[in-house]
């Protein structure tokens, strides 16, 4: 797992109200963060062009399965409908959707 974290310190000015009456301001910091995790999938390429047989055939079905979750799980995510609690999206249908 490759993990980058990116972070944004921005300093705003903030007005304070005091009776209704503005009395001057004050610094007020703002922190966004944002995490990006980056996973290697290894085994995930097609077998005709792999030629895996066996194991490593299983291995490779069953990620490019997972795979396919993951990518049902974030386009129901990127619908509103779903996202809005209109519809059902099932992390469990695969180990890499349920972390």
């Amino acid at each position: 797992i490759f993990r980058i974290r990116y972070e944004v310190k921005k300093e705003e000015d903030e007005k304070e109200n005091v009776g209704g009456v503005g009395r001057g301001s004050s610094k007020k910091v703002v922190t966004t963060t944002s995490t990006l995790n980056l996973v290697d999938l290894a085994g995930s390429e097609s077998v005709r062009l792999t030629g895996a047989k066996g194991v490593r055939q299983k291995e490779g079905g069953r990620i490019n399965q997972s795979l396919l979750t993951l990518s049902r799980v974030l386009e129901k995510l990127g619908n509103k409908e779903y996202s809005s609690g209109g519809g059902h999206i099932n992390y469990r249908d695969s180990k890499l959707t349920r972390i």
